[in-house]
C-alpha cells in the first residue's frame, strides 16, 4: 500500500499535513477487519477522497480516472463506501481493538492529525 499512497499524495500535490492525515486514515484501516474486504488500491483512493473532500481540494473526481485506478476496475460507489467505512472507524475509535494508531498520529511530528 505504501507506493500507492505516495503516488496518490504526489499526484494531487498534498502538503505534509494532508499527507499525514491520509496516512492516519490508511493506517487506521489496517487494524479493522471490516476494511479488509476492500482492495488496497481502493483503500488508498478512499483515503485520498476523504482528504480532498474535507479540504475542498479541486480535482478529486480525477480519482476515478482510469490511470489512477491502475489495474483495478471498480465503480465510484466502492470508493465512497470505503471512505464512509473509514470515517466511521476514525470517528468511533472505541470500536477498534487497537488505539496506538490514534496515539501515534496525535504526536506533533505527524501534525496532530488524530
Amino acid at each position: 500500500m505504501s507506493k500507492k499512497r505516495i503516488i496518490i499524495s504526489k499526484a494531487f500535490n498534498f502538503n505534509k499535513f494532508e499527507h499525514y492525515w491520509g496516512e492516519y486514515f490508511l493506517e487506521s484501516a489496517l487494524i479493522d477487519y471490516e476494511i479488509l474486504k476492500y482492495k488496497p488500491s481502493t483503500i488508498a483512493l478512499a483515503c485520498a477522497y476523504i482528504v480532498m473532500n474535507f479540504y475542498r481540494i479541486s480535482g478529486y473526481k480525477a480519482l476515478y480516472a482510469p490511470i489512477m485506478m491502475m489495474e483495478d476496475n471498480f465503480p465510484k460507489k466502492t470508493i465512497k463506501e470505503c471512505a464512509k467505512a473509514l470515517c466511521f472507524l476514525v470517528k468511533n475509535p472505541s470500536k477498534s481493538t487497537l488505539k496506538a494508531d490514534k496515539d501515534n498520529y496525535s504526536l506533533e511530528i505527524f501534525g496532530n492529525v488524530a
